[in-house]
C-alpha cells in the first residue's frame, strides 16, 4: 500500500486541524456542556476506562521528527462511538469538526463519568483506501463486552501487539522515518477535562517487529 507520505496539502491541513480542534472543542463545551449527572458503575466497569495497565515493554527510541516510544498492548481494546470516512483530498479540519460535533450531540459521554475530572477519547484510523484517498474514523470511548449491546453506535477493536507512540497518526504517515508501519489500525487518545477541553494527545501506530 502506497500512502501519500509527503503530501504538502495534507501536512498543512493536519496542522490547521489540530489548532482548530482545540479551539472548537473549547468554545463548544463552554457554551453547551451540561451539568454532571450521577452514575453507578461497578469497580470492574470503572477499571475498563483505564488502559495503562495493558501496556508493557516501554523502550524509548528517537527519530528525526520527535522522540517516540515503543509500546506493547497485551490485550485488545474495544472502542464504542461514531464512524465516518475521512477524505484526505478534502477539507480535513471541516470533516473533523463535523465528527467531533456529532459525537458530542450523541451524549455518549454521559455513559462515561469523568475520573479525577478527566476522560479519554479514542480516534481510530482504519480501512485506508488508496484509490478513494480515504480512511475510516471511529471516534468514541473504551468499553468492555457490554458495548456489544449498544445500538446506534459503531465499535472497533484495537488489536494487541506492537505499537510506536508518537504525536499524531497523520503526521507519522507523512513522515514515518525508519518505522515499519502496518497502516492497518492506528489510533489517537485525547485526554479531556470535565469541560471537554483537550489536555493531551498521543498517537499509537501499529508496527511490524
Amino acid at each position: 500500500m502506497t500512502l501519500p507520505r509527503h503530501n504538502l496539502i495534507l501536512r498543512t491541513a493536519y496542522i490547521l486541524l489540530v489548532l482548530f480542534m482545540f479551539a472548537f472543542m473549547g468554545m463548544l463545551v463552554r457554551a453547551y456542556w451540561p451539568e454532571p449527572e450521577s452514575f453507578s458503575y461497578s469497580e470492574s466497569e470503572a477499571e475498563q476506562v483505564n488502559s495503562s495497565d495493558k501496556l508493557t515493554g516501554r523502550v524509548s527510541t528517537h527519530t528525526n521528527e520527535a522522540s517516540s516510544e515503543n509500546v506493547r498492548f497485551l490485550s485488545t481494546t474495544k472502542v464504542l462511538g461514531i464512524r465516518k470516512n475521512l477524505y484526505l483530498n478534502r477539507d480535513i479540519p471541516m470533516q473533523m469538526e463535523s465528527l467531533w460535533a456529532e459525537l458530542y450531540a450523541t451524549k455518549l459521554h454521559d455513559w462515561f463519568p469523568a475520573e479525577n475530572g478527566k476522560r479519554s477519547i479514542y480516534l481510530v484510523y482504519s480501512q485506508y483506501d488508496e484509490e478513494q484517498q480515504s480512511v475510516e474514523l471511529t471516534l468514541g470511548f473504551e468499553v468492555g463486552d457490554e458495548g456489544e449491546n449498544a445500538t446506534g453506535f459503531a465499535s472497533i477493536s484495537l488489536p494487541q501487539g506492537n505499537y510506536v507512540s508518537r504525536n499524531s497518526v497523520l503526521e507519522s504517515w507523512q513522515n514515518p522515518g525508519e518505522l515499519a508501519l502496518k497502516y492497518e489500525v492506528d489510533f489517537e487518545v485525547y485526554e479531556v477535562n470535565a469541560q471537554f477541553q483537550v489536555l493531551s494527545q498521543r498517537a499509537y501506530l501499529a508496527i511490524n517487529r
